[in-house]
Order: structure tokens, then sequence, then C-alpha cells
């Protein structure tokens, strides 16, 4: 049974922009969130000159995200040496050590490479590779125990912002599945889960954008089509893989190629659009909780 986790967060200039401590109750890893300007005040904290590993938050030079993961004996120290010779524009740091100082070479290697496959699998920012870790073979116990610190990690950094170590949920909050019908036999199929709105593996999506498809969804589009996950086949796009985006709003904008709604884009079988399902919704568990639905003006 899974009993839920208590983190601490301490902000260490009270400013939620600035340096980032956190931890977990009854866990001996510690990890720090800073961004790049700020990686010279770290060096008041002996916790991050220790074995250990990292990962370096970025962008290229057209303005999307990258990453690369790292370890060190020395992991503040590892850091620095990137600046002089960065793998592309660092924009914020995530450091893991461990407060009793019982990180090995070994252990930290391990961490290293499995951290890589996690952000790899996961793919939601492409990594940088300046190396191969070497696979490390750890005793029964020693992997056990890495296998409890990893999953410590992957809580701490999406806690802290870092998400390339958060796989896709595929939970889903109704059985309903949901379409997207458009011209030239574009057909996409999704459902609303945990995190949003999950776009089916093998979905399609138009190549040709409308102007309407700006700033943000637009990038993502490219992103998408950079990443693999959109992929060119008999003149229209490809799901290779299940995606969930954070809103049915982008899922529907990025199918579509336009800017579009996702409550009243997406349907169900019966024709009924995705925000006529979920004012049922509410309306139901208002009538059930006693109160009254806002109603729309």
């Amino acid at each position: 049974m899974n009993y839920g986790k208590q983190l601490r967060i301490f902000l260490t200039s009270g400013l939620s922009s600035a340096i980032k401590y956190a931890e977990l109750v009854n866990w001996t890893g510690q990890a720090f969130s800073c961004p790049k300007n700020l990686l010279p005040e770290l060096k008041a904290w002996p916790e991050t000159q220790r074995p250990g590993v990292y990962v370096l938050i970025g962008v290229n030079e057209k303005g999307g995200d990258l990453s690369y993961i790292g370890e060190s004996e020395d992991v503040l120290g590892r850091i620095f040496t990137h600046q002089s010779s960065p793998p592309f524009e660092i924009v914020e740091v995530l450091i893991i050590t461990s407060k009793d100082d019982n990180l090995t070479k070994g252990h930290i290697t391990f961490l290293e490479q499995r951290l890589q496959d996690r952000a790899k699998q996961a793919n939601r920012i492409p990594i940088v590779i300046g190396r191969e870790p070497s696979e490390k073979q750890l005793s029964k116990p020693e992997r056990a125990t890495m296998e409890e610190f990893l999953d410590n990690i992957y809580v701490v950094a999406a806690t802290l912002g870092f998400t390339l170590f958060e796989l896709q949920k595929k939970t889903k909050t109704t059985k309903r599945q949901f379409k997207l019908e458009l011209e030239k036999g574009v057909v996409a199929k999704g459902y609303l889960v945990e995190e949003g709105f999950l776009v089916e593996a093998a979905s399609t999506a138009t190549v040709v954008n409308a102007k309407s498809l700006e700033g943000g969804y637009h990038q993502l589009k490219e992103s998408l089509v950079s990443k693999g996950i959109l992929s060119l086949k008999d003149g229209k796009y490809v799901f290779t893989a299940d995606y969930t985006f954070n809103s049915s709003t982008a899922a529907a904008s990025v199918v579509s190629g336009s800017q579009r709604s996702g409550p009243a884009t997406w349907k169900d079988e019966d024709g009924k659009t995705l925000g006529e399902i979920e004012a049922e919704i509410a309306k139901k568990a208002a009538a059930e909780s006693g109160s009254t639905p806002v109603e729309k003006t």
C-alpha cells in the first residue's frame, strides 16, 4: 500500500525563484535546485560538494528544452567545469547527494545510468549524452537500496519542477474515449487522464499549421516532431506513441494545427463534447454535495 510521502522544501532566501533544498522524511538523500546564475551561492553548502548525480536543464539555439545527466564525486565542482564548456545554454540545475555521505563511485555511476535510461523512456526533454556511463554491477542488497533511492529521486525531482523522469501516466479518469475528426483523414483518439489529456498512438495530426497556431502550441508541435513522437506518413503526422498533453485544448490545437477549444472539440461516441460531459459531471457532483453549481453567463 502506498502511504504517501512527506517532502520538506527549504527556500534558502525565502523566494520560490531562488535556491531550494528538499528532503523526504526517512530518506538519506537530499536535493538542491538552483538557477544557473545562483550557482556560486551553493559553495556555502558543503552538501553539494559530495558524491552524487546532477541534472542540467537548458535550451538550444531555437529555444527548445535540453537536458544533461551526470555524476561526480564533487557534484558542484563538476558543474562549474561545465560552465567553461557547456553542452548548451544552462538555465537550471538539480543536484542529488546523500546526507550520510555513503554514496560510492559505483553507486553514483549506477544512478547516472538509470536516470539516463528513465529520461529516455519518459521522452519529455531531449538528452545530450556526454558519454555513455559504464554499467555497474552492484550486489543485490546495494542494488535494492539504489532502486529505492531512485524512486525517491523521481518524486523529489518532479516536485521541484524537473519533470524529465516522469513517465506518461495512462490512468484514465473516465472510460469514455474521445475523438477528433478533420478533413483529409486526420483522426485522433484520446482519454482524460490524471495529468491532462492522452492522445493514443496511431492517431494522426495535420502537417500544415494555421496562422492561429502560435507561441507555445506551435513550439510544442515542433518539439513532438523533433522527438519522433509525431512522424510524417502519407501526408499526415502519426503519433508513434501515446502522448499526454496538459490539457484537452493543447491536444486539439496540436492535432488540428490551429487554435481550438478542447472541451468544444473532442467528442465521445454519442457526439457529446467533452465540455458537455464535464458540465454534467460537475452538476451531478454539486447535487450530491448539496451545493449549487455556478451558471455560466
